[in-house]
C-alpha cells in the first residue's frame, strides 16, 4: 500500500499511527485550506491523502471530532488516544452505511 504523508508545514504531529495522524494547529501554516481559526487538530488518512476529520478541544478537556461528510457527524471523545482509535471506526461505519 501506497500512503500519502501530510505536509504539515509549522505545525505538529501529535499521533502518528500507520494510516492515520493527528496534527495540531500550532503554526501558522494550514492544511489543506484548515488553520487555527477553524479547528485545533486534524486526522489525516495517508492511505486517501485526505483529512478524515477536525478536531475541537473543548472547555471540558474533551474533544470534538467532526467527520468530513455531505452530513455532520460529530462525536466527543475523551482524549486523543480515544480520537485515534474511534473516529476511523465511526468513519469506516458511516462509508459502509453510505454504500462506499
Amino acid at each position: 500500500m501506497l500512503y500519502t504523508y501530510p505536509v504539515i508545514g509549522d505545525n505538529k504531529a501529535v499521533y502518528k499511527g500507520k494510516r492515520y495522524w493527528i496534527i495540531e494547529l500550532v503554526g501558522n501554516d494550514e492544511i489543506d485550506g484548515f488553520g487555527r481559526d477553524f479547528c485545533d487538530l486534524l486526522m489525516y488518512d495517508k492511505l486517501y491523502g485526505a483529512i478524515l476529520a477536525t478536531i475541537k478541544k473543548n472547555a471540558n478537556g474533551k474533544y470534538t471530532a467532526s467527520l468530513m461528510s455531505h452530513v455532520e457527524l460529530t462525536y466527543e471523545l475523551d482524549d486523543l488516544q480515544g480520537v485515534a482509535k474511534n473516529v476511523p471506526l465511526y468513519a469506516d461505519a458511516y462509508y459502509k452505511a453510505c454504500g462506499s
